[in-house]
């Protein structure tokens, strides 16, 4: 699908863990191939001693996975779309990738120490979200909280009670009896015909108070926030592949520079905040990425060829 969808990330470290220099506890992984993408955000347990291991790792490990079951499923079933659409939102389908990740975790924790269960709370509570795109359908799962936006329809996913998200790692370490071995597993959020697909945002909880910073002007520079919605509705976020990124430092408090313009904030994520951007790129949208001083500059298709337009809902035309 590599041809079909592009991807943009960004990721930026919370005040919170600024302030006492720790460590960005979130990642994203993204494996695309001809036929299969796979996108994944993850945000490690902010209690814990070493979450962004977990988060980093698992984020790698839960889209190797996903890819080798979904590769399997489409060679059994490359005649037969129906059967494939079946096969990947069954929760057995699911449930076989969850144990293959958690049988991963334990090998890697017997491997760190001897008290197994330790070494899985310091190191490999993180949540995941994520996206799986095949020719036919294209599934949004997930174990936790974060973010959705699919064709511009947002999703907030919230924690349990008291702000507690729920952790892939709970399959081997339990929850203490705070959410159900159902709720540990693997949910599907949604699901949609690929060719329905023409945007999509993945993002872990700190991007929320993003929407809650809505319309708010950026100081010394001439663009508004418009929440959310401007990473699907802004073409500059197609065009540039640093775009994202740099919106969010800047939002994030740093000075940056985008074009010919410098940009201040004050810090807007208290935690870290972490988005992977996906929208559907026809062949003639494809551009000549060029490396520059300032980052990576897209050369534009000549005259109007190719150029796409992104309406407010997220379709493009």
């Amino acid at each position: 699908m590599r041809d079909t969808f592009s991807f943009r990330t960004g990721s930026v470290v919370g005040y919170d863990h600024l302030k006492i220099d720790k460590n960005n506890q979130d990642s994203h992984h993204i494996i695309s191939s001809e036929d299969i993408s796979v996108a994944i955000v993850s945000d490690g347990c902010g209690s814990c001693q070493y979450s962004e291991v977990g988060a980093i790792f698992g984020s790698q490990l839960l889209a190797k996975i996903v890819v080798a079951q979904a590769r399997k499923a489409l060679n059994h079933y490359a005649d037969e779309p129906e059967l494939l659409t079946l096969q990947i939102l069954n929760t057995d389908f699911w449930e076989e990738i969850r144990q293959k990740a958690l049988s991963q975790l334990k090998m890697i924790a017997g491997i760190l120490g001897e008290d197994e269960k330790t070494v899985l709370e310091q190191n490999f509570l993180f949540t995941v979200l994520g996206v799986l795109i095949t020719p036919i359908r294209s599934v949004f799962f997930g174990i936790g909280d974060g973010v959705i936006a699919i064709n511009g329809e947002i999703k907030v996913l919230e924690p349990c009670e008291g702000n507690k998200p729920i952790y892939l790692a709970y399959g081997l370490t339990g929850a203490g009896g705070e959410v159900s071995d159902e709720e540990c597993k693997f949910q599907i959020h949604h699901s949609l015909w690929t060719s329905e697909l023409d945007s999509f945002l993945l993002a872990t909880d700190g991007v929320k108070e993003l929407m809650e910073d809505e319309l708010e002007q950026i100081p010394e520079g001439e663009e508004a926030v418009n929440s959310l919605r401007q990473f699907w509705e802004d073409e500059k976020y197609i065009q540039h592949e640093q775009a994202l990124f740099k919106s969010l430092q800047i939002l994030n408090g740093g000075r940056f520079r985008f074009g010919d313009t410098f940009y201040k904030s004050r810090p807007s994520f208290s935690d870290d905040a972490t988005v992977v951007l996906g929208f559907r790129q026809e062949p003639s949208d494809t551009l000549e990425i060029k490396g520059e001083k300032n980052g990576l500059v897209p050369q534009q298709p000549k005259g109007n060829a190719g150029r796409k337009h992104v309406s407010k809902s997220g379709r493009r035309s």
